[in-house]
């Protein structure tokens, strides 16, 4: 989603049901290492900061000052 992919940094965003598109974005990971090892290593930092553990504790945060 686009609070999560930052498109051509962690990840690609592309249009629902564009194959072409898809096919492209695959096409260029697949043929460009320095690309694809940026890519991987900015997406290791956004699981990181958007991993399940992290997510649970800011939801069960946000429930304790509901309640």
């Amino acid at each position: 989603t686009r609070d999560i992919v930052v498109d051509g940094e962690n990840g690609f965003l592309v249009k629902v049901g564009d194959v072409d598109q898809i096919v492209d974005r695959v096409m260029m990971i697949l043929s460009d290492k320095t690309l694809r090892d940026r890519m991987r290593l900015k997406a290791e930092v956004t699981v990181r900061n958007f991993g399940w553990e992290k997510s649970i504790d800011q939801l069960e945060d946000v429930l304790k000052k509901l309640a």
